[in-house]
Parts: structure tokens; C-alpha cells; sequence
């Protein structure tokens, strides 16, 4: 029998309040998700400043003005032979060799303070790709959690009542599935952008990418734990949580703050791979993510309750199955060999 006199309840408001004239409710959850993907934002932001302040030539996506990049070398050089060159491209390919003979010029911002006005700066054009590259993100994430949620945990439902798979409001995003939507985003933006981003690889934009995510994750589930929703199994652990309203029913029992638990390790998990940026190789540290992420989402998943209407838990619950693809993954990632680079005669 369990002694609920040592277990904590938990019956918090979902609402964080309810926008005036509009009638519009804002969640806890929503805020926290937004709070993420901001704190993310920031994040990456930042990486790609560094990775295209590295760039020590001028690019065709870095002028501002043709012209004036002409009259500022004009004036430097004192002389006028660049401008004689009438394609743009041969004349930054002029201009970039006599700035590789420059001494002092170690950085992209050097560039952009010697042509000021010419050269688009490089907080501009960080911001440029991570706004874009956040919209590519965005998209993959809500439509492969909304898809995953519905294919893998009430197909039946969603079958019966297809409007539904648009009503996002009313809940139902599966983690797994905005993985691989994050994913495929990530490549149409890699696709898409490398010819203009030449810094980034599919790999690297992953390696990227991963540590805020495991931000962003932690802060979804505690975005559940306000909601009380994924309940864990009953327990007589002085830690349980006695949730007054759960989404999905049952009784006023203690149950295991699984949500808490997730949380609490993809907080270390982003801890750990902020510490490990830059220091392993490409690839190494989406691997680790992975292995860290669904290896734990595998673990906790046995103090879960089931959730899938689709999947046969009788075994392993749905969010187990579903991760086994990914940690097989991180193992790819982890032990896979970097080619080596072609031979020169």
C-alpha cells in the first residue's frame, strides 16, 4: 500500500495567463518550448559568427557594394588596376590575393573594417543564416513531432478524425518524430546553403545544432511536468508526485517524476557536450547526443506508463522501440572512420 504522506502534490495552473480582447490561452509549455528555441538561437548564432569570421577572403555573399569595394581598394592601393577587371569574380579573386599578403588581417571582421561598407558585417550574416537556418528548424521539428505523435500513438483516432492532426493546441507532439523532422530540415538547409555557407557540412551543422537541442528538451519536459502529462509508474519513493489533474487520468496516487528525470539528464546532457564543443571531431559530438539522449530516453521508459494506442508495449513501450534507431546511429557516429584525403601525384 502506498504512503502518500510522503509524496509531493503537484497541481499547477497550465496556463500561464490568457491573452486580453483575444481570449487566447498561453501555456507554460508553449512558453518554455519558445524559451528554448531563443536560448538556441543566441547559441548558434554565435557558432556561426566564429565559423565565418575564420574566413580570411572576401566571398561573393559578403559584398555589400561592388562599387564601393572598388573605390575603397582604389583608394588603399592608390592605383587603379583592379578596376580594370570587369568580372566581379576575377576582381575579388585580385583583391583576395593581395589581402593574403596583408599582414595583420586574421580575421573576417578585419576585412570588414578595412572595406567598411563594402563587406557585409559578420554579425549580418551570422544572423542572416541562423534566421533562415531557424525557420528550416521550426518546420521540421512541429511537423515530424505532430506526424510521429500521430502515426506512432493514435493512428486509429486520427484516422477517424483527420482534422485533428492540425489541432495542435489540443497536445500531441512525439520527440522521436521532431528528431527526424529536425534532421531533414537540417539537410534541405545544408542543400540548399552550402554554396553560399561553404564553413558548414550536414555533419557539422548537426554538431551544431545538438547542443541546443538538448536544451531546448529539457525545457519541454518540464513543460510536461506542469502539464502532468508522460506519468510515470506508481511508487512509494519519497520523491513521488502526487499530480492532481494528470492528462491521462487515474487516480490520486505517487508516481515517479519521469519528466523530471528526463529533464534533469538532458541538462547534463547539454552541460557535457558545451564542454566537449570543438574539442572532438565531426560528427563525434551529434553521436554522443544520441547515445546520451535516447540512450537515457530508453532507460527511463521502463518507469513510464503506456502511451501508444499503435505499438504493442506488452515488451518495450513505444518511445524504447523508437529509440533503438537512433542509438544505433550514435553508434555510427561514435566508431565511423573519416575518409582520408585523396592522394596528390
Amino acid at each position: 500500500m502506498q504512503n502518500t504522506l510522503l509524496s509531493f502534490y503537484f497541481d499547477p495552473d497550465p496556463i500561464a495567463f490568457t491573452v486580453p480582447y483575444f481570449d487566447f490561452e498561453v501555456r507554460w509549455y508553449g512558453i518554455l518550448f519558445a524559451l528554448g528555441f531563443i536560448l538556441g538561437y543566441f547559441f548558434v548564432e554565435r557558432v556561426f559568427f566564429r565559423m565565418i569570421d575564420g574566413t580570411r577572403e572576401i566571398l561573393p555573399r559578403d559584398i555589400a557594394s561592388m562599387d564601393a569595394l572598388k573605390k575603397a581598394v582604389e583608394k588603399m592601393r592608390g592605383v587603379e588596376g583592379e578596376t580594370k577587371v570587369r568580372e566581379d569574380k576575377a576582381y575579388l579573386g585580385l583583391v583576395n590575393r593581395s589581402l593574403a599578403s596583408m599582414p595583420g588581417l586574421k580575421t573576417r571582421s578585419d576585412i570588414v573594417k578595412l572595406f567598411p561598407g563594402a563587406v557585409l558585417p559578420t554579425k549580418e550574416l551570422a544572423s542572416l543564416f541562423t534566421d533562415r537556418l531557424l525557420w528550416f528548424i521550426i518546420a521540421g521539428c512541429i511537423i515530424g513531432a505532430r506526424l510521429g505523435h500521430v502515426l506512432f500513438y493514435d493512428l486509429h483516432y486520427y484516422l477517424a478524425h483527420p482534422a485533428q492532426i492540425f489541432n495542435l493546441r489540443a497536445g500531441g507532439l512525439a520527440s522521436h518524430g521532431g528528431a527526424v523532422g529536425v534532421m531533414l530540415g537540417l539537410y534541405a538547409y545544408t542543400a540548399l546553403y552550402r554554396s553560399r555557407f561553404s564553413e558548414i557540412s550536414f555533419l557539422k551543422l548537426l554538431d551544431v545544432v545538438v547542443v541546443p537541442t538538448a536544451l531546448v528538451a529539457f525545457f519541454i519536459r518540464i513543460g510536461n511536468f506542469i502539464n502532468q502529462e508522460i506519468l510515470g509508474h506508481p511508487t512509494d519513493m519519497p520523491w513521488g508526485v502526487v499530480f492532481g489533474h494528470p492528462v491521462e487520468g487515474g487516480g490520486a496516487v505517487a508516481r515517479h517524476p519521469v519528466q523530471l528525470y528526463e529533464a534533469l539528464f538532458y541538462l547534463f546532457t547539454y552541460v557535457l557536450l558545451l564542454l566537449l564543443a570543438n574539442r572532438l571531431k565531426v560528427g563525434r559530438l551529434a553521436g554522443l547526443f544520441f547515445l546520451l539522449v535516447f540512450g537515457s530516453r530508453f532507460v527511463l521508459e521502463f518507469f513510464k506508463e503506456p502511451q501508444s494506442l499503435v505499438i504493442n508495449e506488452h515488451s518495450l513501450l513505444a518511445g524504447q522501440l523508437l529509440s533503438l534507431p537512433f542509438i544505433a546511429l550514435s553508434l555510427y557516429l561514435l566508431l565511423r572512420r573519416e575518409a582520408a584525403p585523396a592522394k596528390t601525384e
